[in-house]
């Protein structure tokens, strides 16, 4: 009967070491399916922020000098519309230097996090500071234009600059979002680990 409740015992053992063994494998494949994800969001949120640079660079150099040779505002007011560019355009790199980048994306949970939600108060900065000095830009120019019949084109350049802009932050927030949710989940199986050790 000893013998038999041993082997019964010894058995038991055996299943539990197998049915550690799957769990284990189970969560080094979630560990490795979430990895994936993150890596794939990071790296369209670095595509997303370096296409953003580009065009900020394109803007920061264009706008000034269009409106002032072309639309012939003020040399104070081109001027200053390159100064207000270039202070959205540090804000962005700021925000850019936030994100990891290459192979070497993954640190530990809380530090990514953190990141992460650095990243969205750059981006909440950059929008209301932006928005703010832009909207006393566009007051101005529409003081300096008003005799002239650029209204529509101004309002058409106004308007599609809004919709890119909308678009890339809303895109911008939904991968950081993914990425977040993706850290939660991974701390939960890591802490389920800890708890079957």
């Amino acid at each position: 009967m000893e013998q038999n409740e041993s082997f019964e015992l010894e058995e038991m053992r055996q299943q539990h070491a197998l049915l550690k063994g799957k769990l284990n494998k189970q969560s080094i494949v979630n560990d490795a399916i979430l990895e994936k994800a993150m890596k794939r969001n990071l790296s369209k949120l670095n595509k997303r922020m370096r296409w953003l640079s580009v065009l900020l660079i394109f803007v920061i150099i264009d706008c000034p000098y269009t409106f002032y040779k072309i639309l012939h505002t003020s040399l104070a007011f081109a001027i200053c519309l390159f100064i207000v560019l270039f202070i959205v355009g540090v804000m962005h790199y700021f925000q850019m230097r936030i994100l990891p980048k290459g192979e070497y994306f993954y640190e530990d949970i809380s530090t990514l996090d953190a990141r992460m939600v650095n990243f969205l108060w750059w981006k909440k900065m950059r929008l209301i500071i932006g928005l703010g000095l832009c909207i006393p830009m566009l007051i101005w120019l529409f003081l300096e234009l008003s005799g002239e019949g650029s209204w529509l084109f101004l309002i058409a350049g106004a308007l599609l600059g809004l919709l890119i802009g909308l678009r890339q932050t809303t895109e911008m927030s939904r991968e950081v979002k993914s990425i977040r949710r993706d850290l939660a989940k991974l701390e939960r199986l890591k802490n389920n680990e800890e708890l079957n050790d």
